[in-house]
């Protein structure tokens, strides 16, 4: 079961993404990959680049049946569009034709999944 604590680090490193400085000392980068190089703008490319490749694995598969819900897409394509392509909420909401309560909601799953598959990612010592 993933921890809140953990949960909200997840949610911060992603409203950062782009913000070198800040994934730079980012406590989620330790607890995943445990130490790292010293260089701190790359520790927040892996820490970049950890994220975006966590976002894009919650991708449904390519040969799901073309009837196949759109919902099973909204939390992956909600995570993608808010935080990897920078897009507003307003901006999701419309390119998702979801109201904004929807997207909160499919913000929430998608951050869901996606903090589950990192925490099994987790360096041993991180409890």
């Amino acid at each position: 079961m993933v921890s809140e604590e953990f949960r909200k680090q997840v949610k911060d490193a992603l409203e950062h993404l782009y913000d070198t400085m800040y994934l730079q000392a980012h406590p989620l980068l330790t607890q995943i990959t445990g130490p790292t190089t010293t260089n701190p703008v790359t520790r927040a490319q892996k820490l970049r680049g950890l994220l975006k490749d966590a976002i894009e694995s919650l991708r449904p598969q390519q040969d799901s049946p073309s009837n196949a819900p759109r919902e099973a897409w909204r939390g992956y394509l909600a995570l993608r569009y808010r935080y990897v392509q920078g897009m507003s909420m307003a901006q999701t909401e419309n390119k998702l034709g979801i109201s904004l309560r929807q997207l909160h909601r499919e913000l929430h799953k998608g951050l869901d999944a996606l903090s589950a598959l990192l925490w099994e990612m987790r360096m041993p010592e991180s409890g």
